[in-house]
């Protein structure tokens, strides 16, 4: 999740909710709320194993398919502080398309409602041979495995760059008069209450769209083989 510096929390109860205050809104000024950036409501998972046992040995034989439901993707505006304090510009799951035009300024393209990255297959497979090497006692076995993820080695995107600016630096940072000693100056009001996103990125002028804002920038794990040997007793 972008608001989490592009990676994810380990504990379920640890968020960033709290960082700064602009972080619980979005850009219309709604609070943050919608479907995570892990969403997948249609889910499968197959599994399906055969054992075959001939002259005192053992043969395993498994396939696991999973079809998951790609998850949202949605347009992250750094607001106030660090890139990855950002608002959602619309809902989450609602995707911005920019452009820059002839004078820099930033143009929408429209945006797009429930965007999802592509629907995420894989297929797994297993096989372990298991070899009696004492007579006298079957439970003594040599057993030889090998597993390969990914087995058509597919490489669907599963996560895109969601954040609009290429440079940290560049922020929303609506300025108002100071009103004591100290004050940062900084209009929090406006980015919390709901605003229009497109002219105040254009109000701040120098902001950099970035050259990789909505591409692909994580990808299903490469085909891999994993290999074992045990001895059971």
């Amino acid at each position: 999740d972008p608001t989490d510096g592009g990676g994810g929390r380990h504990s379920p109860n640890n968020h960033r909710a709290f960082d700064l205050p602009t972080m619980t809104y979005m850009a219309n000024g709604k609070i943050d709320d919608g479907v995570l950036a892990t969403d997948r409501p249609h889910t499968a998972k197959m599994f399906g194993y055969y054992r075959l046992r001939w002259w005192g040995q053992e043969t395993l034989v498994g396939v696991i398919q999973s079809a998951f439901q790609g998850t949202p993707t949605s347009t992250c505006v750094p607001v106030v502080g660090t890139s990855s304090a950002c608002e959602w510009a619309e809902e989450r799951g609602s995707f911005v398309n920019f452009h820059r035009a002839a004078n820099g300024d930033f143009v929408s393209d429209g945006v797009l409602q429930n965007k999802r990255t592509a629907p995420y297959f894989q297929t797994d497979v297993h096989l372990s041979q298991a070899i009696r090497i004492n007579k006298s006692n079957e439970n003594q076995r040599l057993v030889f495995e090998v597993e390969a993820l990914n087995l058509w080695n597919q490489h669907t995107a599963v996560a895109y760059n969601q954040i609009v600016f290429g440079i940290g630096s560049n922020l929303i940072s609506p300025a108002r008069p100071e009103r004591f000693t100290g004050d940062p100056g900084i209009d929090w009001n406006k980015v919390m209450r709901g605003f229009d996103y497109v002219s105040e990125i254009n109000a701040e002028k120098q902001l950099t769209l970035a050259s990789r804002y909505g591409l692909p920038q994580v990808f299903q794990q490469a085909r891999n083989f994993r290999l074992a040997i045990r001895f059971v007793f």
